[in-house]
């Protein structure tokens, strides 16, 4: 509460200050002072010094990870009493998906406000890898589904308790990882030679990765290079003639860059028959502050009968803020990412 602007007793600046209203009190007490905004021990002032006066403590910081608000002002001072403002003027990011970059909890008796003045980033989804060739791949009809599905993005701010913040800048969920590709294949037949019979031939190129969210998301997506081929007649060749491409991490406010699957090309050693080439499909990108990541892709055209595995979603964006209901906008600056 504030202090009356008249007929001021000792017993309302105990209460005030979260003392019991009849505790022993006098006017040159360390927190009185503080309270009556005068100077050191000996300084003469009086009650009308104490009108209209609230007990308030207020403190800033520049940024951090994985920050906790209420710890940060007990450690600046804070006695757990007083009305509290804070003020962050840099940068903070969260180091995991399941840790919100900011955490605003517990208690705060006489109310809290908070003001940022710079960005508030959850943490972005990983990559899912590019589904990859198997042996079981040369057998025509096969999906493969060996890929890796992405990691949705973490929370910006949350928030537990009831706080009043003014947001100067920017708050964002991390953004989700893109999906992996599923990987491609091709299968038709080669004429042989003379003597020998047509020789079936199976192709398969593995899928690039998605790439990581927006808030420094992890490129956890392999991109394999892997190429495999099957003949029955034994008389066919493989080349890789590009490896898959690994896909790119997120940066503080930026999705990561997919990655492009294995292309080869198979054709009969002696000449005879189609050459075929085949791309594993492109990752999924990764997901912008507070989106989702993209969706992988299925196989690229490519000659004979086409197969593609099954390509991993994209992951879900984080939220800007959880537990909005306990918060109070003075201002809402930029906010990416749902409000839940």
């Amino acid at each position: 509460m504030t202090l009356p602007g008249s007929n001021l007793s000792l017993n309302q600046v105990n209460t005030e200050l979260g003392r019991t209203a009849t505790a022993s009190i006098n006017l040159n007490d360390s927190a009185v002072r503080t309270l009556a905004g005068v100077g050191g021990s000996g300084t003469t002032f009086g009650m009308d010094s104490l009108l209209n006066k609230t007990y308030s403590f207020s403190f800033s910081f520049s940024g951090g990870t994985d920050l906790n608000l209420r710890s940060l002002a007990v450690t600046a001072g804070w006695d757990q009493v007083a009305v509290l403002s804070a003020t962050n003027n840099g940068t903070i990011n969260s180091t995991a998906t399941g840790t919100p970059a900011l955490t605003i909890d517990g208690a705060y008796a006489r109310g809290v406000t908070f003001t940022n003045n710079a960005g508030i980033y959850g943490r972005g989804g990983a990559a899912g890898p590019g589904g990859r060739t198997s042996s079981a791949d040369t057998s025509p009809g096969y999906a493969a589904t060996d890929f890796g599905g992405p990691g949705g993005g973490g929370t910006g701010l949350a928030v537990s308790s009831a706080v009043t913040v003014y947001n100067n800048s920017t708050i964002s969920g991390g953004g989700g990882g893109g999906g992996g590709a599923g990987n491609g294949k091709a299968y038709g037949t080669s004429p042989g030679r003379a003597g020998i019979g047509p020789t079936t031939v199976v192709v398969s190129a593995s899928g690039g990765a998605g790439g990581g969210g927006s808030g420094n998301g992890p490129n956890a997506g392999a991109a394999y290079g892997d190429f495999a081929t099957f003949s029955a007649g034994g008389y066919s060749t493989v080349d890789i003639n590009t490896p898959g491409s690994v896909s790119g991490a997120g940066s503080q406010t930026a999705g990561g860059g997919n990655g492009v699957g294995s292309t080869g090309r198979i054709s009969n050693t002696i000449g005879y028959g189609t050459i075929v080439y085949l791309s594993g499909g492109t990752g999924g990108g990764g997901g912008g502050q507070g989106a989702a990541g993209g969706g992988g892709n299925g196989v690229q055209l490519a000659a004979g009968v086409n197969l593609s595995g099954a390509a991993g979603g994209g992951g879900a964006g984080g939220a800007a803020v959880t537990g909005n209901g306990n918060v109070t906008w003075g201002a809402t600056g930029t906010r990416n990412g749902a409000l839940s």
